[in-house]
């Protein structure tokens, strides 16, 4: 079943063109992974889907009901945190919750369930200004928690984290999207989160989708590493006639991707044999070379 369905979605703002044609399919119970560069036009599309922009072409359908249509049938099924915390300073934890709360005419126990699933009971009576940028991220989610709506729309939820923090988040995404069965779509620039995060992943480049795929088959891809030796130049002849992709990265270490795992034992063969030392052997990052191949831009 889709729970949000993207359709011929343009945007342009002025003379510019935004977003271009956009189509994206977002699964129940999926965590979806919205990749692109500053400018691509990830925060609009965001706002398209919530309602606070509204398209030249196309539509938006949250379980099938239109944003611009069936606005409050649709976006009562979404809870959102976008740009970063924006919090009253001096507001216990508790009463900013109760905001939400009252305007929605829910049960005071509300604040209390939303508290307990991103564990900030024990700061209910902290006052935001004095929580740390982690536990401001776990506060916004929790507001967007109220009502529990079966969506979440989280941008840049890990922005500006040490890595403690940007760990914890990702275990609390994984809870709500395997515990409390939330479809959660997540915009990021950390490639490596989404990767671990994420079970599909569109990429967004100059207002286009360039990208869109299970995770599963972005890890099944192919496979990728970097390979340092005392001799670069004879270890990029070598892999060349293995490797389906080879060039010469930094610091002169080789960055090749092959079709079969298995290669890569026989290529370090070869350069044992023709007496090449093996300094270091990595795994690279998949996801990364997905995302620099299809925006076009260099690491």
């Amino acid at each position: 079943m889709t729970a949000i369905k993207i359709s011929d979605v343009t945007f342009r703002y002025e003379n510019r063109t935004v977003l271009e044609n956009i189509n994206l399919n977002i699964p129940k119970a999926s965590v979806f992974g919205f990749l692109g560069l500053n400018g691509a036009g990830k925060s609009t599309l965001i706002k398209i889907i919530l309602g606070l922009l509204t398209p030249e072409t196309g539509s938006v359908n949250i379980f099938g009901n239109d944003v611009v249509n069936k606005r409050v049938r649709a976006l009562e099924s979404i809870g959102s945190f976008v740009e970063g915390p924006s919090l009253y300073p001096n507001m216990r934890v508790s009463d900013y919750l109760k905001i939400k709360q009252t305007l929605l005419g829910l049960p005071s126990d509300s604040t209390e369930r939303v508290m307990e699933i991103v564990n900030l009971t024990s700061y209910k009576d902290v006052q935001t200004k004095k929580l740390s940028l982690g536990l401001k991220q776990r506060l916004c989610i929790a507001f967007a928690l109220i009502g529990n709506p079966p969506v979440l729309i989280l941008d840049e939820p890990s922005n500006g984290l040490d890595p403690e923090g940007i760990k914890d988040i990702r275990n609390l995404i994984a809870e709500l999207n395997q515990k409390h069965n939330k479809t959660i779509f997540m915009s990021s620039h950390i490639l490596g989160e989404v990767e671990k995060t994420c079970t599909h992943v569109a990429i967004l480049d100059s207002g286009k989708i360039v990208f869109d795929q299970k995770m599963i088959e972005v890890s099944d891809n192919n496979y990728s590493f970097t390979i340092r030796t005392d001799d670069p130049e004879k270890t990029l002849k070598i892999c060349s006639e293995i490797s389906t992709r080879c060039f010469t990265g930094e610091s002169n270490d080789i960055s090749l991707t092959m079709n079969d795992e298995g290669d890569i034992s026989f290529i370090i063969e070869r350069l044992i044999r023709q007496g090449i030392k093996v300094y270091k052997v990595v795994p690279n990052n998949k996801l990364e070379d997905i995302f620099f191949k299809y925006t076009g831009h260099a690491k």
